[in-house]
């Protein structure tokens, strides 16, 4: 019974903090809540009390009710919670002080799961994972480190469209927070100053003609105020860049929100086409040149990337070619000059 108590109080509680924060700046009755939801006024209280205890600040006043003054900058479950339940695309928000890897944790969920799509954050992984099996760095308490679980009804064939749908989400979510500006280099980096600060990696699990699920991975580097040497001409981090400290659950709240406003592009050709323009506009890499790393070290000029994710190059003897997948390294950037 109390495993069951807990999780019913730890949704209320999610719920309630979600009410709140739609009428930040203004009061709302204990009374409201309590007929909102279908519980007592005592069960919202303890959700009250028990968000206290996770550090939000949260007034009251016997004639008024209950006022979010303040949230901190932690994440939590109770956090992650309100903000899948908001999403309007999200079945489930799991947090975890301390994981393998977000990515693995949402394949291992989605096998366990069917059907369920979910959030999942840590504040530290062990075993953090970019493209081609690099480690990615996920130092605890000072990045956001996401991975979305989804289940679109699509063919496998606009599975990859989902890399570009979160580039833009992200981009945005950055930009809408920071007010930093944020490009994207092919295929999954955001760079900010010619620096990144963020690196997506999507994967897929399919039949011949259908979709099980997506799980795609988001990794920020939000509030590091160091980095290690070998790569801190190649990296930054929001904190570093803006010179103040950012809060990491309002940035994950406009990712989620961001990525659920594109996620129709999947399905959508019109939705993909608007889509598509915002990545062009924001693309590090488009019109610039860049060597192709496992083509030789060749070195070519982007002439477009297609509504597929591909990008079209040209060689210096004229030749043309269609990009599926790779790494560029584009000139300007990544100490290619």
């Amino acid at each position: 019974m109390l495993e069951v108590w807990t999780k019913a109080g730890d949704r209320l509680k999610s719920k309630v903090l979600e009410l709140l924060r739609a009428h930040k700046g203004k009061p709302v009755s204990g009374q409201e809540i309590s007929g909102k939801f279908g519980v007592s006024r005592t069960a919202v209280w303890k959700a009250i009390e028990a968000l206290r205890t996770e550090g939000y600040i949260i007034k009251s006043s016997p004639r008024l009710g209950y006022e979010l003054a303040e949230e901190p900058d932690i994440l939590g479950p109770t956090g992650i919670m309100a903000i899948a339940a908001a999403s309007g695309y999200l079945d489930d928000g799991r947090f975890y002080p301390q994981i393998d890897s977000t990515n693995s944790e949402a394949k291992r969920f989605a096998e366990d799961h069917p059907g369920q799509s979910a959030l999942f954050v840590a504040e530290e992984q062990t075993a953090g994972r970019g493209r081609l099996g690099r480690q990615w760095m996920s130092e605890q308490g000072t990045g956001l480190y996401l991975s979305l679980l989804i289940r679109p009804e699509i063919e496998p064939s606009r599975a990859s469209l989902v890399t570009q749908v979160a580039a833009v989400a992200t981009a945005e979510a950055v930009e809408a927070v920071t007010g930093l500006e944020a490009q994207i280099k092919w295929p999954n980096d955001l760079i900010v100053d010619g620096k990144k600060v963020c690196g997506i990696l999507a994967e897929l699990s399919a039949e011949m003609t259908a979709v099980n699920y997506l799980v795609v991975g988001i990794g920020i580097n939000v509030n590091q105020s160091d980095l290690p040497g070998e790569i801190q001409d190649k990296a930054s981090s929001l904190r570093r860049l803006t010179g103040r400290k950012i809060d990491r659950q309002t940035l994950l709240r406009a990712v989620v929100e961001r990525f659920g406003h594109y996620l129709g592009a999947l399905q959508d050709d019109a939705l993909l086409e608007r889509m598509h323009q915002v990545y062009r506009l924001k693309s590090a890499t488009l019109g610039k040149e860049v060597r192709l790393l496992g083509k030789a070290d060749r070195t070519a000029r982007v002439l477009d990337i297609t509504k597929e994710g591909e990008l079209l190059v040209i060689y210096p003897n004229g030749e043309r070619e269609r990009i599926h997948f790779g790494e560029v390294s584009v000139r300007g950037l990544d100490f290619y000059a």
